[in-house]
């Protein structure tokens, strides 16, 4: 009998200077929420595309992949507008900061969602883009945050593809490779 393959849960982000982080954390405590758990400030990030579970042998090529997809891409910023709970129709789940969309970032979303995704990925053509800050402890119905909320833009010069590992204290996230978006000439 062989030993089944090891298989890696993997999504690609952009990840916020740490500095981001805190002050959108610290943002949380304004808020009247339900219980949550918040995701710790090393691990805010925005997910650009959600991978799921693929074989360990799979990683060389979707390193290739995703180096590849970056390199047309110029650096950006992205500016935080608000807090709201998502998803916005039915029960809230989570507490998320929503950005801008600038044009490079819908582009490299895009982008890997071609190279990268899978034909039936649902949420292919309704990106918003947002840094989770909170999960709810289980789904509430009536819960709507909607607040301003005035933070420093920051510059995205790369993305991260990361490793995550679910477990009972929380996911645990592992950065395998850090690509840089294209450098002005």
């Amino acid at each position: 009998m062989t030993a089944p393959a090891e298989r890696l849960r993997l999504f690609i982000a952009i990840v916020p200077p740490l500095e981001v982080a805190r002050h959108l954390h610290r943002s949380l405590r304004s808020l009247d929420l339900p219980p949550c758990r918040p995701t710790p400030v090393e691990q805010v990030h925005m997910t650009l595309l959600f991978l799921g579970e693929r074989p360990a042998r799979d990683l060389e090529t979707i390193q290739a992949q995703v180096a590849r997809a970056v390199g047309p891409v110029r650096p950006f910023e992205l500016r935080v507008q608000c807090l709201r709970t998502l998803p916005e129709r039915g029960a809230a789940r989570l507490v998320a900061a929503i950005t801008n969309a600038p044009p490079a970032l819908l582009e490299l979303h895009r982008t890997l969602n071609n190279d990268l995704g899978h034909a039936t990925e649902p949420s292919r053509d309704r990106f918003l883009p947002h840094l989770t800050l909170a999960r709810l402890r289980s789904p509430v119905r009536g819960v709507s945050i909607d607040v301003p909320l005035e933070a420093d833009a920051f510059r995205v010069d790369e993305i991260v593809l990361v490793r995550s590992q679910l477990r009972p204290e929380g996911a645990v996230h592992t950065p395998i490779l850090r690509a840089a978006l294209a450098a002005r000439t």
